[in-house]
């Protein structure tokens, strides 16, 4: 088993920890599918480890894997400048304190880390545990995947108004390279495993059952390199294109709508794979990008989940009519209950039955969304009127938000960066608390930046359990809340909740 493997393992038996808070907006349904495109076959489901993978703990090592791993970060410059420093009252002199021996030869925390190759080299870097849950401790690849995020994010306006509405307001999650496995895309293939593997259904996600979900997957610049590749593209049998999904996201059902099997006693949810290519080109381009929508059904206790069939117009009847109309015709459709045809071909060109594959494709996302439950703070970077969120070490602050733009105190020195200040005890013997401090707001390479501490600032938003509502089932004279208002009433909860 490979250390990734085992990692994915050992964190989903934690992500039921998390409490959840109940809330009750309601959303409004997702817009009718558009003709789908031929699907192609889909990346692997599981994070592959790196090629090399080392785990040592020397202290020494680590740095010197950490330092490599540091010099592939990209900066931008700030902007702003600071006033000339006010002459500093006097301190009084601070106490000796005992000297702390430190012994460099062993690792004094708990945590993994990881030796592995870089996407942009082939030198062994650090990849740290966290990263495996969705948490960035590194900046060597945020600024590319903010960049390309908000130009794919654009694009699902056309196809699906709804779930843009939400997300350019509450912001899809974007993840490290690792988890989704963008710094390796073609590097390793299915494990045979996989075919008869079931996973569970993750703790926190069966307590929770959320309503609603998204994180970016294939919006960065390496899986945009790996489906222009002419060697990856010659490598493909024959009248297929290489397509990598964009956007996993997934949304619950109050009411399962007409064209969705119904079955009693749990919660339907809509599973949706967003496809794009923004950089094509020429014939076949396409404006927007295309979302594939599936159903999914869990049982109360979370032991049974299953894929809905689809209410799908296989072939029209036509009919010809005669006397005085012979020549013309009309159609009937012939409808019936299955698991769309795309979808079958998508899963026995991976080797797998469609109910399995569509199955595990749904639990994959549901793992890597509830992974992210575990991170302490959120970051909301907004750039005009989308926003994007992703999940930094607190300790790391002041490291990962460098080359942020300028601000001065009222003394003339730079503002701090929002950090955790661990209890302590004053040199006047005061006892202090635990708490946060710093700055939460500014700007950053050209977002707004919002810090916010999900369960201390304002509620667990992810926990939002209640069921969206088809319009066939709308009730005359009842109010709604659609998505643009859910998003706007969930953003406006993130500022207040930063600004208390």
């Amino acid at each position: 088993m490979s250390i990734f493997a085992w990692l994915r393992r050992s964190f989903e038996a934690l992500v039921g920890r998390l409490r959840a808070r109940r809330a009750a907006p309601s959303l409004t349904p997702l817009p009718p599918l558009p003709p789908l495109p031929p699907l192609p076959p889909l990346p692997p489901l599981t994070t592959p480890e790196p090629e090399t993978v080392s785990v040592s703990p020397n202290r020494a090592t680590r740095r010197a894997l950490e330092r490599r791993r540091r010099r592939h970060d990209k900066f931008v410059t700030p902007k702003g400048t600071l006033p000339p420093p006010k002459p500093a009252k006097p301190r009084p002199a601070p106490k000796p304190r005992p000297v702390e021996v430190v012994d460099d030869s062993v690792v004094s925390d708990a945590s993994l880390f990881i030796a592995g190759k870089h996407h942009e080299d082939t030198e062994e870097v650090l990849y740290e545990e966290a990263e495996m849950y969705g948490e960035f401790h590194f900046r060597d690849t945020i600024l590319q995947q903010l960049e390309r995020y908000f130009v794919y994010l654009e694009r699902m306006r056309g196809k699906d108004p709804s779930s843009y509405a939400l997300y350019r307001q509450y912001g899809a999650t974007i993840l490290p390279y690792v988890i989704v496995n963008a710094h390796d895309r073609g590097g390793t293939t299915r494990d045979p495993m996989d075919i008869t593997r079931q996973t569970p259904l993750s703790d926190w996600f069966h307590r929770t059952r959320p309503a609603f979900g998204c994180y970016a997957y294939g919006t960065d610049p390496e899986t945009e390199k790996r489906e222009q590749s002419p060697e990856v593209q010659k490598s493909i049998p024959a009248g297929r294109v290489l397509w990598i999904p964009k956007f996993m996201y997934f949304s619950k059902f109050k009411t399962p709508p007409p064209g969705v099997e119904h079955i009693g006693g749990g919660d339907t949810y809509a599973m949706t794979v967003w496809w794009d290519k923004p950089f094509q080109t020429g014939k076949g381009a396409r404006r927007w990008g295309v979302p594939q929508e599936y159903g999914v059904w869990i049982s109360a206790d979370g032991k049974q989940i299953e894929i809905l069939r689809s209410l799908v117009t296989s072939k029209e009847w036509r009919i010809e009519k005669r006397g005085q109309w012979r020549g013309r015709s009309y159609a009937i459709p012939s409808r019936r209950w299955m698991i769309p045809d795309d979808f079958v071909e998508w899963a026995q060109q991976a080797g797998d039955t469609p109910r399995h594959f569509l199955r595990e494709m749904f639990l994959q996302a549901v793992l890597i969304h509830s992974l992210t439950q575990l991170n302490m703070v959120r970051i909301t970077a907004t750039k005009g009127n989308m926003s994007a969120a992703f999940h930094v070490d607190v300790h790391k602050m002041s490291y990962f938000f460098q080359d942020r733009d300028i601000y001065a105190t009222d003394t003339g020195q730079r503002r701090r960066i929002f950090h955790f200040v661990r209890p302590h005890v004053r040199a006047d013997g005061k006892p202090i608390k635990a708490h946060f401090r710093g700055q939460r707001e500014f700007t950053w390479a050209g977002y707004d930046i919002l810090i916010t501490v999900p369960g201390r600032d304002h509620a667990i938003l992810d926990d939002i359990d209640v069921g969206v509502i088809d319009a066939a089932d709308m009730l005359p004279g009842e109010k709604y809340l659609g998505n643009e208002e859910v998003g706007r009433m969930l953003a406006e909860q993130l500022r207040k909740g930063a600004r208390r």
